[in-house]
């Protein structure tokens, strides 16, 4: 007994074939998109972590006002920490203030300026003109300051 199938079954089965292909093609690379945001992730950390440590050493020593090349490291290296904080703060799927202050609390940031920089990648609320007024003047010179307040 001879199965015959006419060309719109085959052409069915193989669109089935072709989709079930497509969908385990598209979870294969969905979970490999997530392996590597959380290598990154982890990597974008482990900077910062050592970012901090450099400062912390650089501040220890006295020689941060007094040597000019000790002072341009110290410079480079809180740069260089603002950048992966910038870096942290993008990669987070919802950027809040609550992700800042759970950074705080898991001591991932600390200091001051480091809770400073992290919070100027939070994004205001929509339609939240007051917030960005005080964004606004917070960021710009003394000129446009006096343009926002009238």
């Amino acid at each position: 007994m001879m199965f015959s199938m006419d060309l719109p079954t085959i052409a069915t089965i193989l669109g089935t074939v072709a989709s079930v292909a497509g969908l385990l093609v598209a979870a294969i690379q969905s979970i490999r998109l997530r392996e590597l945001k959380r290598r990154n992730d982890a990597d974008v950390w482990q900077a910062i972590s050592t970012a901090q440590a450099a400062i912390r050493r650089l501040e220890m020593t006295k020689a941060v006002k007094e040597d000019v090349q000790v002072a341009q490291a110290y410079a480079k290296a809180t740069e260089l920490l603002r950048q992966l904080i910038k870096q942290a703060a993008l990669a987070e799927r919802a950027y809040t203030d609550t992700t800042v202050d759970e950074w705080v609390k898991g001591s991932r940031i600390t200091g001051e300026w480091q809770i400073a920089a992290a919070r100027r990648y939070v994004s205001p609320p929509r339609g939240c003109l007051p917030f960005k007024r005080r964004l606004d003047r917070r960021i710009s010179n003394d000129d446009s300051q006096r343009r926002h307040q009238s």
